[in-house]
């Protein structure tokens, strides 16, 4: 049980680390990630926030699994993808976290915007790496793709 409770915990930090390589290059003012775009875009457009529109978008990934599974699933499959709900949620939170923490964060020049968009580079490297190693569960987006 420990054991689970560890891995659980590696699975969260590397979504925080995946969050904030997000804001991180959402801030460099240099573009996003793909599959940030469409919440970035939105949270630009409408009143939502970033991390609002992360986890609305996550929602509508995790019903399309619902729908390609249809008729053929198992219940581990179920449980894999409603327990992408939580970290959806999780993710989104930590998104609109770490954009209140980087709100004065201003780029002057480019040197600068090179050197934010690295270290979100990096964040989200080191995100993916501590979310997949626990082997515990997967995001929406991966979720959708399997």
């Amino acid at each position: 049980m420990r054991n689970l409770v560890i891995r659980y915990a590696v699975f969260v930090t590397g979504l925080y680390f995946l969050s904030l390589g997000v804001v991180c290059i959402v801030k460099s003012t240099l573009g996003t990630t793909p599959i940030s775009s469409i919440n970035y875009v939105l949270s630009l457009n409408t009143p939502l926030t970033l991390g609002t529109a992360t986890f609305l978008l996550n929602m509508l990934l995790i019903l399309g699994q619902f729908a390609l599974i249809k008729g053929r699933s198992t219940r581990k499959d179920v449980v894999e993808i409603l327990l992408q709900i939580p970290f959806s949620f999780a993710f989104g939170a930590f998104i609109d976290f770490n954009m209140w923490m980087c709100r004065g964060i201003e780029i002057s020049n480019y040197w600068y915007a090179l050197a934010m968009l690295c270290v979100g580079c990096m964040s989200q490297a080191i995100g993916v790496v501590l979310e997949l190693k626990p082997n515990v569960a997967i995001m929406s987006a991966e979720g959708f793709v399997k």
